[in-house]
Parts: structure tokens; C-alpha cells; sequence
């Protein structure tokens, strides 16, 4: 049985943006719950690209349509393997249908209230659906470096310069450089060095043949034997670790930072639920059940922790460097959810809330944002906080008695 077969990483497990699943229920129940097999695609684009127009809007960003070719049916592919829709007839008798299930997840997804609870009931859906989360969570929680996991990344035009008949010294280069990321947190023994610098040898002196450029083999050579260090067989490639950490931070199972400099860098991930196999009543958590134990996600209560949540908004806001008072709210996320062992979506719940606040004067602080956006939809990791119809890339934090943090 391959590794795909046995963590149920397949055609099946292929998007990297969750939100289209809620797309996907939006589109069938707007239509009363199903939709005939040859009007399915129609739909699912036209919500896709609704989606894409609000987001441009909310982003200052000019609107563009996209074809979405296959995303339709990946959706699709994939609500049916949850168990949210049902596919039924053939030819010009197919039809899709939402199932019980996803009529009730549906109706979740209508109040904007639920946002952060649907998130929840999609992560409980993944584990019960999906092998690989769980045993992503098991093998973080099981790393020796509290519960830390390193994955370093180095552009590949860090060595664009090596002649061919270098790629010895080119491998030296690419071992150095990932080692010396991997120390600042990691021990990693000589053993591992001398197997990395083995492979990139290898893989190396084989593309002089291929006609491949050097660069782009490191790039994908040397994050996948750290992938294969921590986490065995459990990924197949890079592209399966990339899709199970991107779903895995939506959902608040994991997160995730990034240290270095742009061209090196290591991608730090570490857990912020956990697995238990009996009911936990623990204040900031919330125990759901699985078809097999139970998953504790973060859900801390903003009243008891305001005051947790303000001490690391304003040591990470002090911590992180800034030249007009303001920083980028991709920092600050990073660095408090870091520190607290937060899932992104609840660090944005609870510094939206700090902004209200702030400006009431409830809170010892105050919480300013801004915008400055370019015109390119920003990475996942570098989102800006969205607010309304409206999204901000820049905060300040300052204190209420005078003093600039």
C-alpha cells in the first residue's frame, strides 16, 4: 500500500483553499440543495469568482475572472468524500445533492456569526476524513524539540552561479546554508549532514545529464529530506506536506512561521490543538468528539484572557523592528500566536476585538491599523486583518498613559 493510499492523500485531497468548501455548500443550497450534473460547473465558477470579486474589493485590487477549468470538480471530489454531498444518475440525469450533513453545514454558513465554529466542524470533518491530520498532530506532538518541526527553504537562485561541473561544491554550499538555519533551534548531528550533502550529490551529478538546473533540484531536494526526518513516510512530496500544513493552519490544528532571511529560511510548524482520548474541560479549549477520541482546539474566552492576549500584542509589537510606528500585522500574528500557541484566525478574532475595544476606552492600549496593500493578492501566511469590507496590513499598538511601545 502506497503512502497515499494509506494516509488518504489522493485526487480527492487537493485544495489548498478551505473557504471553497464553504463555496461549495453556498452554491448547491442557493439552488435548493442540488444541482443537475451539467450545470454544476456553471455554478460552482459563478460562486468562485463572486468569491474572487469581494476579496478583490475588500483588497483594493482590480476584479479579474478566472476559468477555474477543474476546480469545480475538485470540489466536488472532495465534499463527496466527506460525506457533505452525494453525486446520483449518470449522463443528462447526474445530479448533485447536499446530504444531511451538508445541509446542516450549510445553515451554519449562512450567519456570519459562525465563522469561527465552522471552522471547528471542518476540522473535526479533516481528522475524521483524512488519516493525514491526525497523524500530522501525533507526529508534531511527538517532536523532541517542544513540539517544534523544522523545514528550511533556499531559493534557488542562491546558486544560479555554480558552474555544472560544481555540483560539489554546490551541494557543500546547500548543506551549509540549511544546517546553519536548522542550528538556531535544532540540534542536527553530522550524520544528517553527511546524508543530505550525499543526496544532493547524487541528485546533482544526475541533472548534469538531465540537462536540469541546479537551483530548483536543491530547492525541492533539500525541505523533502527534512520532511522525510520528521515525518517519516507520512508524506509523499513536498506539494502533500504543503497542503496538509496549509489546510492544517486554516483549520487551527497547526501553525506556522517563518525565520531567516528572503532566499534562506527555515518554515517552523508546531501544533495548536490537540488530540485526547478521553473529554477534557479545560478553560481556552473546546473538546469535540471524533469517531475515534476527541480534539481540543483553541477557543479562549476574550474577558480571562485580555490581559494574556494584550502582554504578548505589546511584547511582540516591541520586538518587531519599524521604522513609522507601525508593523505589519503578519509580524504581530506571527510572533503573539508563536508565543501563545495560537491558530492565525483566533489571533485576528481577539486583535479585531482589541481594536473595538481600544477604541471605547476599555483597554489600557490603543489599536490602530492602516492599509498599504499592493496591487497582488498577499499570501495566506502575510494576510491582512479583514474587517468588514475592508482589509489592513499595518497596526500600532500604543499605550493609553502617554508612552509610545
Amino acid at each position: 500500500m502506497s503512502g497515499k493510499e494509506r494516509f488518504g492523500v489522493s485526487k480527492t485531497y487537493v485544495l489548498h483553499e478551505v473557504r471553497y468548501f464553504y463555496l461549495g455548500l453556498a452554491a448547491l443550497g442557493q439552488q435548493g440543495g442540488a444541482v443537475a450534473g451539467d450545470c454544476v460547473d456553471d455554478v460552482l465558477r459563478n460562486e468562485l469568482n463572486k468569491f474572487n470579486a469581494v476579496r478583490s474589493r475588500r483588497y483594493n485590487l482590480r476584479q479579474r475572472e478566472f476559468s477555474f477549468k477543474e476546480t469545480p470538480r475538485l470540489i466536488l471530489y472532495e465534499l463527496r468524500k466527506c460525506g457533505l454531498v452525494v453525486g446520483s444518475g449518470r449522463g443528462s440525469d447526474k445530479q448533485w445533492a447536499l446530504t444531511e450533513e451538508g445541509y446542516r453545514l450549510y445553515a451554519m454558513l449562512k450567519n456570519p456569526a459562525n465563522r469561527l465554529l465552522l471552522r471547528e466542524e471542518f476540522a473535526v470533518l479533516m481528522l475524521n476524513t483524512f488519516p493525514v491530520f491526525r497523524a500530522l498532530l501525533i507526529a508534531l506532538g511527538n517532536s523532541p524539540y517542544k513540539e517544534l518541526v523544522g523545514i528550511p527553504l533556499l531559493a534557488p537562485y542562491e546558486f544560479d552561479h555554480f558552474p555544472a561541473e560544481a555540483y560539489n561544491a554546490a551541494a557543500e554550499a546547500a548543506t551549509t546554508q540549511a544546517f546553519g538555519l536548522m542550528r538556531i533551534r535544532f540540534r542536527c548531528g553530522e550524520d544528517m549532514q553527511t546524508a543530505l550533502r550525499a543526496i544532493l550529490q547524487t541528485v546533482l551529478a544526475k541533472s548534469i545529464a538531465e540537462r536540469r538546473a541546479m537551483g530548483t533540484i536543491i530547492k525541492n531536494t533539500v525541505p523533502q529530506f527534512f520532511i522525510r526526518h520528521f515525518f517519516g513516510d507520512l508524506f509523499t512530496s513536498k506539494a502533500y506536506y504543503d497542503l496538509a500544513r496549509t489546510r492544517s493552519s486554516f483549520l487551527g490544528l497547526i501553525n506556522y512561521f517563518r525565520e531567516g532571511r528572503p532566499g534562506a529560511y527555515t518554515e517552523i510548524v508546531y501544533p495548536v490543538a490537540r488530540l485526547a482520548d478521553e473529554p477534557v474541560d479545560e478553560p481556552g479549549w473546546r473538546c469535540r468528539p471524533l469517531k475515534s477520541g476527541y480534539l481540543l482546539l483553541r477557543a479562549p474566552d476574550w474577558q480571562e484572557f485580555t490581559p494574556t492576549f494584550l502582554a504578548a500584542l505589546q511584547r511582540a509589537y516591541s520586538m518587531t523592528p519599524r521604522s513609522i510606528g507601525y508593523v505589519e500585522v503578519a509580524d504581530l500574528r506571527d510572533r503573539v500566536c508563536s508565543d501563545l500557541r495560537l491558530p492565525d484566525h483566533i489571533f485576528d478574532d481577539l486583535l479585531q476585538k482589541a481594536v473595538q475595544a481600544s477604541q471605547t476606552g476599555d483597554l489600557p492600549i490603543r489599536v490602530y491599523l492602516d492599509s498599504s496593500l499592493g496591487d497582488v493578492m498577499p499570501i495566506a501566511k502575510r494576510a491582512p486583518l479583514e474587517l468588514k469590507d475592508k482589509a489592513f496590513n499595518l497596526v500600532r499598538v500604543q499605550t493609553t498613559e502617554g508612552g509610545n511601545n
